[in-house]
């Protein structure tokens, strides 16, 4: 009889910022600090993927930090100056401000959102893994 768990779902492993390939390992170190936001490990504990694909692999998620920046400012926009029509300066204040207190996240998010297009999930990643791990030693 099997205690095999289903898999976490790809949008679950994002939201955890766990690995793609595996979907139980963790992408980032613990106890990064604002300072040490980019924390993260050379490979999955659980299934040995490299996370570091190649030099500037994550220039990339560049493109989706934008994204979720657009996503913050647009309705912080609507709301400040459309519906309460609030001077300018309230607006940006507002902006820098809660962009710079969501910075850490953004970065993390992007770069898990980035590395799962290009990394895919295997069902059997973590036995391939030990069984590799296993004859190495042998």
């Amino acid at each position: 009889m099997s205690t095999h768990t289903p898999p976490r779902s790809l949008s679950s492993a994002i939201l955890h910022l766990k690995c793609p390939r595996c979907r139980e390992g963790d992408l980032f170190k613990p106890g990064s600090t604002l300072l040490k936001t980019a924390n993260m490990y050379d490979r999955c504990e659980k299934c040995g993927v490299s996370f570091q694909q190649e030099p500037g692999f994550y220039y990339g998620a560049m493109y989706i930090s934008y994204g979720m920046g657009v996503a913050i400012f647009m309705p912080l926009f609507i709301v400040t100056q459309i519906v309460f029509e609030t001077p300018w300066w309230f607006f940006l204040g507002s902006f820098f401000l809660i962009v710079a207190i969501l910075i850490p996240s953004v970065f993390r998010y992007s770069r898990a959102i980035y590395l799962s297009l290009f990394v895919y999930y295997h069902d059997d990643a973590i036995e391939k893994y030990k069984k590799e791990c296993e004859d190495a030693k042998v």
